[in-house]
């Protein structure tokens, strides 16, 4: 019985583990507006499916975006970027 809920330990861990390994949060120059309204259309530029978190820095003109791996990847945010001029 001890060894079963070890065992049962052991699983609930690794699932959980593995369903928030997958989110990643990455940086990237983003060279744009310099006004709020700037701010905000970028940040609504890259909140698309899997894209959880997005906050642009006017100032220093970085980019930080949190999303899940498994939904969207680095370059295909860029990409959104790019399109949207």
């Amino acid at each position: 019985m001890k060894h079963l809920k070890i065992l049962l330990l052991l699983t609930f861990a690794f699932i959980g583990s593995s369903t928030y390994a997958h989110e990643k949060t990455d940086t990237i120059k983003v060279n744009g507006g310099s006004c709020q309204t700037c701010k905000l259309q970028i940040e609504k530029t890259v909140k698309v499916s899997g894209v959880t978190k997005v906050e642009w820095n006017v100032k220093t003109k970085l980019l930080i975006v949190t999303y899940s791996s498994h939904e969207i990847r680095n370059i295909d945010i860029q990409k959104k970027l790019a399109e949207a001029g």
